[in-house]
């Protein structure tokens, strides 16, 4: 028996998933999925009646108590509409798995518009975050960023099989977080080099990536507690949130899409069947326009503990590539983002360092703004404000997490980019930040 909170957790459903190992064709994997989860989905009850961590920690907060309760009366006339998902889903994949791709491609659409939210909850605020990209140590240039972009135009035919790709188009994959990076490499953290990301406000502004999340989870998991704690009275049938009854069926949607999606593969082959729909659904978003898309990674998250499990540090951005017919690299979308190397930086650098610069840099930020638009180094500021915040409340082991290898790699590329940052705020005129005079001239 599970209640809402314990059933739609990732490591619940991933449990689920990787229970129909053993099975020899993908296709009947999701329908062992498919059986299995409702199977449990008809066994959930009430808060009151679960020992999960999450009904325990939560027991004592009858507003949430009662959230839960009133999904659960909800959801639970929804089990032939779960059915349908997965039967459209399956068709789906049958017709990539068969070369139907064009029809495929009606059909998830069709999805999309029926099923889904479509609601992309990665906006311009919450793509602007530290990144970081990793390579394998090899005979290379530590200190030229491309040396971590993506693959070169030229060898384009050397791109690997992943799982959010699109056949023959590189892809700049980032992760949030370090340990991500490395367990998405398959390598050991000694034997990877890194360099960190971190896109241009005015850049991501007005533009979006879409979301493959685990909505449900991160919802009725982290933020609606915290939310709920803290005084705030949410009744799930509200015209507040998305999260809420009105737009039950298609959270469902969003949410069997997402563990789809991320369906574990029990042997790596050269065609992954568990990449068909992945895939599709890279290809449809490239064709929609949008910059890229968002997913938490299928890899272990062991080395989170409790407080920043859903802190979306083990999110995964694959960013769309154009093409360009001149060079070897879009160095348009390169300049989109402050870029650092672990070759250019200063090793040895401590986290009281980068604390102390962040504070003197944003002394002179505030001074700055009063004359220029310092719009996106305030907000970068913001953000690894959030990011240090983040490391001083992660462990790794019995260690903070600021005091692990792992660690000492983050706080010299963010140091780097703290003084690569302070070179431009000293002296906005001379990279081409306007005056706020000026730009009330433009806008008037």
């Amino acid at each position: 028996m599970s209640c809402v909170c314990c059933f739609f957790d990732n490591e619940n459903q991933k449990k689920i998933k990787e229970s129909c190992f053993g099975e020899k064709f993908f296709e009947e994997k999701l329908q062992l999925y498919k059986s299995i989860y409702i199977s449990e989905f008809k066994k959930m009850d009430v808060l009151s009646k679960c020992a999960c961590d999450f009904a325990m920690q939560n027991l004592k907060n009858n507003i949430y108590v009662k959230f839960c309760d009133d999904m659960l009366n909800d959801y639970k006339g929804k089990i032939e509409l779960i059915e349908e998902f997965f039967d459209v889903l399956i068709e789906i994949y049958n017709l990539c798995e068969n070369n139907h791709r064009e029809e495929a491609f009606i059909k998830l659409q069709k999805f999309f518009q029926k099923y889904c939210t479509n609601y992309s909850s990665i906006n311009a605020i919450q793509m602007c975050d530290i990144l970081f990209r990793g390579r394998e140590v090899g005979t290379y240039d530590l200190a030229n960023i491309h040396e971590y972009y993506h693959i070169p135009f030229n060898i384009k035919e050397k791109i690997g099989n992943q799982r959010f790709s699109v056949k023959g188009k590189p892809m700049l994959y980032l992760a949030k977080s370090i340990p991500i990076a490395s367990q998405e490499l398959k390598l050991d953290f000694e034997k990877i080099n890194f360099a960190l990301y971190f896109p241009k406000y005015s850049w991501v502004y007005e533009r979006a990536m879409y979301d493959f999340s685990n909505t449900i989870d991160v919802t009725i998991n982290r933020s609606f507690p915290s939310l709920m704690n803290d005084g705030s009275k949410i009744e799930y049938d509200n015209s507040t949130f998305t999260f809420s009854k009105k737009n039950s069926n298609k959270i469902l949607g969003d949410n069997l899409l997402f563990q789809i999606l991320t369906f574990p593969v029990e042997n790596k082959e050269d065609v992954c069947k568990e990449y068909l729909l992945p895939q599709l659904c890279t290809e449809y978003f490239d064709r929609k326009g949008y910059l890229g898309i968002v997913y938490h990674s299928t890899k272990s998250t062991d080395i989170f503990q409790e407080t920043v499990k859903y802190s979306q540090r083990d999110c995964n951005y694959c960013l769309f590539v154009p093409e360009e017919t001149i060079n070897n690299y879009n160095e348009d979308l390169l300049s989109c983002f402050h870029t650092v190397c672990i070759g250019e930086c200063e090793r040895g650098k401590k986290f009281p360092d980068v604390v102390q610069v962040l504070k003197d840099l944003k002394a002179n930020l505030k001074e700055q703004n009063k004359v220029y638009n310092m719009s996106d180094y305030i907000h970068l500021m913001h953000q690894i404000e959030s990011h240090i915040e983040y490391m001083e409340q992660t462990k790794v082991g019995q260690k903070d997490y600021y005091d692990s290898e792992q660690g000492y790699v983050e706080i010299d590329l963010i140091y780097k980019l703290l003084s690569n940052v302070r070179k431009i705020v000293n002296n906005p005129a001379d990279h081409g930040i306007v005056r706020n005079n000026t730009l009330s001239k433009i806008t008037n």
